[in-house]
């Protein structure tokens, strides 16, 4: 995987259901708009899990993603670390009680938290 591109491709295939909501809402906010999409889209991504954390589905629904997220991580791909740090992982927990992150936050992968604490500092809790 090389691209944002590459990525977004497999997180549609791998993950459809999730693919679906985030691509409801980035229609309903970006469909005019000309920016870099596909950091958008996975910003939308973020806003998608942070509702599903506030409707207090489990973390397991979505464990593979994020393991799939921090495996990623862990090849350093420049631009694709760069998407899933500032497209997802600065915008995760936004809005979310700390009650409702708790169980994300527990059982996040650990390169996961890093990017989130490294840019805002502390836990989400």
């Amino acid at each position: 995987m090389e691209t944002v591109e590459d990525l977004l491709d497999v997180v549609r295939t791998r993950f459809p259901e999730l693919a679906e909501k985030t691509d409801r809402m980035h229609m309903q906010r970006y469909m005019d708009e000309e920016f870099e999409l596909n950091f958008l889209w996975f910003e939308c991504l973020a806003d998608v899990l942070n509702a599903e954390m506030a409707a207090q589905v489990p973390y397991e629904n979505y464990a593979p993603l994020f393991d799939f997220l921090s495996a990623r991580v862990a090849e350093g791909k420049v631009k694709i670390l760069e998407c899933i740090d500032v497209a997802i992982v600065e915008n995760m927990f936004f809005d979310v009680s700390a009650a409702d992150a708790k169980p994300y936050w527990k059982n996040l992968p650990q390169s996961l938290k890093e990017l989130y604490v490294g840019f805002h500092a502390h836990p989400p809790l």
